[in-house]
């Protein structure tokens, strides 16, 4: 299960803006090593109890980001981040407070 549009609840963009992406329950290993961060909870209560979402933003197309090489073996990469407003999405920010 997943909503490819969230960004700004609307349909205006040709191409999806962002994710949010059902991954499953939680494993118990994953949590090893953080327990005081789940406390009052235990890691086996948490991995038993809960479901993992991937949230993810897209920048949106831009000529002047791009990756090219120079010479043999310098690569660089030129990029500036321009789709900063989905994440002051609220439901975005209450879902990112509440983890």
């Amino acid at each position: 299960m997943g909503n490819r549009r969230f960004v700004d609840g609307s349909f205006k963009y040709e191409f999806p803006m962002g994710n949010i992406q059902l991954m499953g329950k939680t494993v118990i290993d994953g949590l090893r090593g953080y327990e005081d961060k789940y406390a009052p909870l235990t890691i086996e209560e948490v991995a038993q109890n809960s479901i993992d979402w991937w949230l993810t933003t897209e920048d949106l197309p831009d000529a002047k980001n791009q990756v090219r090489v120079e010479g043999d073996q310098r690569i660089i990469v030129d990029y500036t981040e321009n789709m900063q407003q989905s994440l002051k999405n609220p439901v975005l920010t209450e879902m990112l407070a509440t983890t």
